[in-house]
């Protein structure tokens, strides 16, 4: 299974784009903005996906703001059912 994430916000600079799965990193402070956040967020996202044997990535390009892509695997049972792999 894949699905995007996207926002219309200032998105994620290009020196910032290699640390931000790095837990408690926080880029710079977009212009006009006074709140900063505290970092933890797209690491714990990232160990989370990881530990279900999935991917998460920011893609560039393809939106106005920050977009990420996440992969997750699936498996099917001996019904054919597909479900998420835990």
């Amino acid at each position: 299974m894949q699905f995007d994430v996207a926002d219309t916000g200032p998105g994620i600079a290009p020196e910032d784009s290699g640390h931000i799965f790095e837990a408690f990193y926080q880029g710079a402070t977009p212009a006009g903005s006074l709140v900063r956040g505290t970092g933890i967020g797209l690491s714990v996202v990232q160990e989370f996906v990881r530990a279900q044997g999935g991917s998460v990535e920011l893609v560039e390009g393809e939106a106005q703001g920050a977009h990420f892509r996440v992969r997750m695997p699936m498996v099917v049972s001996n019904d054919g059912v597909e479900s998420q792999a835990s």
